[in-house]
């Protein structure tokens, strides 16, 4: 949280656990020290808590804004342990502003509200887009996928004989990106996250487990 480039995310020289989204938490360089001011001001936790933060992280307890919109389609496919993050990183940018005004209040200086925003703007805007490997692709879609969808489609949508799917063991990237078969047209078994197609993702994690289900 406190250094941006810990495991080479940053760079591009990624050198930490299996998949660097889950161990990116970088919230800027002021973050923590003004959540920490935040936790001293009168009723700032208080309001946090009431905004329902406290609630939220505990994603585990019966009820919650977590299990409701969980209940929706598609919404309980995004299942990566980081997403609940959002919680926290919202209790703590709710802090570090009350932090942040009872600076301005103890000194009675309007413009360090402005300054300290624009610190944080600024050191995220860097570390967190315009550096940041993670934030977006950093050459276009012709170079990294090229015209893999449209020529794995003409391979695949002859050979599809009428009412089945391809099948790929993973989420293929024949296609392009992981759900480029969509884009496509071309029904397949598998797809990432939300489009993942919940009957065949069970269907085939079972045949995995034991191939004696599988059809002669």
């Amino acid at each position: 949280m406190f250094v941006p480039n810990v495991y080479g995310s940053v760079s591009g020289h990624y050198s930490g656990p299996f998949d660097r989204t889950q161990y990116y938490l970088y919230g800027g360089i002021l973050l923590i020290p003004l959540a920490v001011l935040g936790c001293l001001q009168s009723g700032a936790l208080g309001r946090v808590n009431a905004g329902g933060s406290r609630r939220l992280v505990r994603i585990r307890s019966p009820g919650g804004l977590y299990r409701l919109i969980a209940a929706l389609p598609g919404f309980a496919k995004v299942r990566a342990p980081v997403h609940a993050w959002f919680v926290v990183a919202l209790a703590l940018a709710l802090l570090a502003a009350a932090g942040g005004e009872g600076l301005s209040r103890r000194w009675r200086a309007r413009w360090l509200a402005f300054a300290l925003a624009g610190v944080t703007f600024c050191d995220l805007t860097f570390w967190n887009s315009l550096e940041n490997q993670l934030a977006y692709a950093r050459t276009s879609f012709e170079n990294l996928y090229g015209r893999r969808g449209s020529q794995g489609a003409a391979l695949v949508r002859p050979t599809l004989p009428e009412g089945t799917r391809f099948h790929a063991s993973n989420g293929a990237t024949v296609f392009g990106p992981m759900n480029g078969s969509f884009d496509e047209r071309v029904e397949v078994t598998y797809g990432y996250n939300p489009l993942e197609l919940k009957r065949y993702a069970e269907y085939f994690s079972a045949i995995a487990a034991n191939p004696r289900l599988l059809p002669a």
